[in-house]
């Protein structure tokens, strides 16, 4: 029995030591979290968060691209296509999630928490060279609402 619970004792303690040497190899690693400024044009990458210069309790957060139909480079469409995000929003830790989208005859621009957001494009555009390989991404402004 003191065998078994010596044994026992044992495997918790390494399983202690590893857990705390992985978690300190994860803590290692930096995130940077691009930054931008009111007014201006920020790329956000997909699951990949902005943070405003201007006001430190305000995300941006590029959640999912939903669809994109939009009609990729040398080919002939009827329309152009509509490319739509979904754009988590957080501030002073509340959050609220927005869909926008590249089409100008749809919604690309939506106010939240005081401030509007715009889409300005969705990259990479369909058809360019390794497109399908490419992080998606979006470029969005940010501006205070008057």
């Amino acid at each position: 029995m003191k065998l078994i619970s010596s044994g026992l004792i044992a495997l918790s303690v390494l399983f202690i030591v590893f857990s705390c040497g992985n978690a300190r190899k994860m803590t290692d690693e930096v995130t940077e979290i691009p930054t931008f400024n009111l007014g201006d044009t920020v790329e956000v990458s997909l699951k990949a968060m902005a943070l405003c210069a201007d006001d430190l309790d305000l995300f941006i957060q590029f959640d999912s691209l939903i669809t994109d139909s939009r009609c990729p480079l040398k080919a002939n469409c009827i329309w152009a296509g509509n490319a739509k995000v979904e754009i988590g929003v957080n501030y002073k830790k509340l959050k609220e999630s927005i869909q926008l989208d590249t089409d100008k005859s749809m919604v690309t621009e939506k106010s939240v928490f005081g401030y509007t957001i715009k889409l300005i494009n969705v990259m990479p555009y369909p058809g360019t060279p390794n497109s399908e390989n490419t992080t998606k991404s979006i470029r969005i402004c940010v501006k205070k609402d008057a």
